[in-house]
């Protein structure tokens, strides 16, 4: 039996990015992403699924040490994207 998966995987990122859309402020904030990080995505691209892409990719590498698998379920959750999870196939 292998570990859990404690990371996303980039097509569960871009997954999250595209599904999460407008919201991807307040997921970020969920996060626990800093203010001026999300002023700083915002400001770098008019496409919400690239803006929410990156600040996932970011806010992942940064998070390295941590569970980012169980912080995602449980903003997802909190904002009522649970339909997200679902297409993510995380057990």
């Amino acid at each position: 039996v292998g570990s859990p998966q404690l990371q996303l995987t980039k097509d569960q990122i871009r997954i999250i990015a595209e599904q999460a859309g407008s919201v991807w402020m307040k997921l970020g904030e969920r996060l626990g992403l800093p203010a001026d990080h999300l002023a700083y995505f915002k400001d770098s691209s008019d496409n919400v699924t690239e803006v929410a892409t990156n600040m996932l990719t970011v806010w992942q590498e940064e998070e390295q040490e941590k569970d980012s698998i169980s912080a995602i379920r449980d903003a997802l959750t909190d904002l009522g994207l649970d339909t997200v999870l679902a297409s993510l196939n995380l057990s």
